[in-house]
C-alpha cells in the first residue's frame, strides 16, 4: 500500500486481488486465526490521511481492498460405517467422490445424476470430471450450454479427439 509507483486506486484493487487469491488459495483451512483486521486498520488509517475520501466511502474503500472470502474447514465427507470400496455401490462412492467439487461442476453433477452424459457412466474414485460447452463457445457458461464429462470422454472419444482427427487429415 506505500507503493508510490501506482496510484491509490491500483494499489486499492491489487490489495483486493491479493487477499481474495490468499483466501481462495486457503478456502479449506481453518481461517479463523488469521485476521486480517489489523492490516485493513492500518490500510484505513493510510487512506484516510490521504484526505480524498471521508469515512464512509474510506470503509467501502477497505472493503473493496479486503473482500470477505467464503471459507470451510474440515469439509471431509465422512464414509458410512457399512460401506466399502469393494462392496459395489458405485453411485454412493460417486457422490461422495463428487463433494469435492464446487459451483457449476457440482450443480450440473446433482442434474446429470452424477453421470457422464457421453457414456453414461457414473463418476467413480479418480475419474476426473470436466466441463465441455455445447455450443463451443468458451465464453458461453449458461448452465444449458454446459455438461459434465468424464476427461476421457471429452478429449478424446467422443467430442474434441473427433475434431482434431479432421484436422489433421486435411492437411
Amino acid at each position: 500500500m506505500k507503493d508510490s509507483r501506482f496510484t491509490l486506486e491500483q494499489r486499492i484493487d491489487k490489495c483486493g486481488s491479493i487477499v481474495r487469491g490468499w483466501g481462495n488459495y486457503h478456502r479449506f483451512c481453518d481461517m479463523s486465526q488469521h485476521d486480517l483486521w489489523a492490516l485493513a486498520h492500518w490500510t484505513w488509517k493510510l487512506i484516510r490521511k490521504q484526505g480524498r475520501y471521508d469515512r464512509s466511502q474510506t470503509s467501502q474503500v477497505i472493503h473493496r481492498a479486503f473482500p470477505s472470502v467464503k471459507w470451510a474447514a474440515c469439509r471431509f465427507n465422512n464414509v458410512k460405517d457399512d460401506k466399502s470400496p469393494y462392496d459395489g455401490d458405485f453411485v454412493y462412492w460417486s457422490r461422495r467422490e463428487n463433494v469435492n467439487y464446487d459451483g457449476i461442476t457440482a450443480r450440473l453433477l446433482k442434474k446429470q445424476d452424477h453421470k457422464c452424459t457421453k457414456c453414461n457412466l457414473s463418476f467413480i474414485s479418480g475419474d476426473v470430471a470436466e466441463l465441455h460447452h455445447l455450443d463451443g463457445n468458451h465464453d458461453n457458461w449458461k448452465p444449458s450450454n454446459l455438461e459434465v464429462l468424464h476427461r476421457e470422454c471429452h478429449q478424446h472419444q467422443a467430442i474434441h479427439g473427433q475434431v482434431r482427427v479432421r484436422k489433421a487429415g486435411h492437411t
